[in-house]
């Protein structure tokens, strides 16, 4: 590992922004929330990186217990304030548990605690971005609407869809107001079409505009033969149809996933993109990769046209 963290340091001392990309602490024991969450956090700090955000991508609990629930978001939170950057959230599955267990007005105890403390998503929006510099994340989200009527999971709608107010043409005209001005990096709890677990509804993305570089998502946690089967180990794969690579981050815990991991996205000044995978359980790198801006182009011979 001498090598990976030898490399890890010279890259970060040249990059131009840092993001800590973290998702599915998911549980419902918060003691063990708590020790998977500390043991990441040890690791983490270890590596004396400093970022520019924390993007969390969602599931940051699980189950319907409204006390454990808010327990486990004040300890993340608490945290999280070790790291000194702002925390992007966006909303995964878990994240309505409670809701589904309760029914009513939507109620979500753990972005409702976070709230103040972290950037969360209007419920029932699609999602929001966040500019750095010259390079803009567009973070999707799963939403709902306040009095309960519909909501997403899963990567589609629940509850009375024809309440539901979006539609291909909406989810186009999202991505298309994100913008051609600035690169953009997109993340979100699922994958596009393409990746593991992928979102249904992400189809009415594509398809996505030249500007979209690179997809960092959770929900289908590395290792997890159950609900993954044999992609349960696949971390990189491209968006259909598209030559955009997107990456599973998931997942903060154990108890599905195999190791606790996060990954560490570096943009370089010259528009390279780099992936740091961490095992934190292991306190090492799994590994990392690196994309140029031009991967993908197609690159006629001279004299030949495309």
């Amino acid at each position: 590992m001498q090598m990976m963290d030898s490399f890890f340091r010279e890259s970060v001392k040249k990059a131009r922004h840092r993001i800590w990309v973290v998702s599915d602490l998911q549980q419902k024991d918060p003691d063990r929330a708590r020790t998977c969450m500390t043991k990441a956090m040890e690791d983490f700090l270890s590596l004396d990186c400093a970022v520019e955000a924390v993007c969390y991508l969602g599931d940051g609990a699980e189950g319907s217990n409204p006390d454990h629930i808010r327990e486990m978001a004040r300890m993340q939170v608490d945290e999280m304030r070790k790291v000194q950057a702002p925390v992007y959230y966006v909303l995964g599955n878990h994240d309505f548990d409670f809701f589904h267990a309760q029914g009513g007005r939507l109620a979500l105890p753990f972005l409702e605690t976070v709230r103040g403390s972290w950037y969360v998503p209007d419920v029932t929006a699609l999602g929001y971005t966040v500019d750095l510099g010259e390079l803009r994340l567009c973070l999707l989200t799963d939403h709902g609407d306040p009095e309960g009527k519909w909501h997403t999971h899963h990567g589609k709608t629940d509850g009375d869809r024809n309440s539901y107010p979006y539609d291909e043409k909406d989810y186009r005209a999202f991505v298309e107001a994100v913008g051609t001005d600035k690169p953009v990096i997109s993340m979100a709890h699922y994958a596009f079409p393409g990746g593991n677990r992928a979102a249904d509804l992400y189809r009415w993305f594509m398809p996505l505009p030249d500007s979209f570089r690179m997809h960092l998502y959770g929900h289908a946690h590395i290792g997890d033969r159950n609900w993954a089967g044999v992609d349960a180990f696949r971390k990189y794969a491209c968006v259909d149809d598209a030559r955009i690579l997107q990456m599973d981050v998931a997942s903060l815990e154990t108890g599905r996933g195999c190791v606790i991991r996060s990954v560490i996205l570096l943009y370089m000044e010259d528009g390279e993109i780099g992936l740091f995978s961490r095992n934190h359980s292991l306190r090492n790198w799994d590994t990392c990769l690196f994309q140029s801006r031009d991967d993908g182009k197609y690159v006629p011979l001279e004299g030949e046209r495309l």
